[in-house]
């Protein structure tokens, strides 16, 4: 919130997009109330593809894009989920 625009977007799996908009007010891509799947599962996808790939689609997305990566629950831990979500769609 101190280091980013107030009009940035931040892209992360949806679990985050609550803490993103409540804790640092900024604009999420997603958080849980997004119920459209293929929302979700560009996300997935976008977050699970090669580094030059990912990039291609996120800057149209967003400004910032969010990864927690350091225990147990991180972003690598649930990328089997986020793979399978983003392979649903795509």
């Amino acid at each position: 919130r101190d280091k980013t625009p107030e009009d940035a977007r931040v892209m992360a799996w949806w679990d985050y997009g609550y803490q993103i908009t409540g804790i640092a007010n900024r604009t999420s891509v997603a958080d849980g109330n997004t119920w459209n799947h293929e929302h979700i599962a560009t996300l997935g996808r976008i977050l699970t593809a090669p580094q030059e790939e990912a990039h291609s689609y996120a800057r149209h997305l967003a400004d910032y894009v969010l990864v927690w990566a350091g225990g147990g629950g991180d972003d690598l831990a649930k990328s089997p989920h986020l793979a399978r979500i983003g392979n649903s769609v795509f």
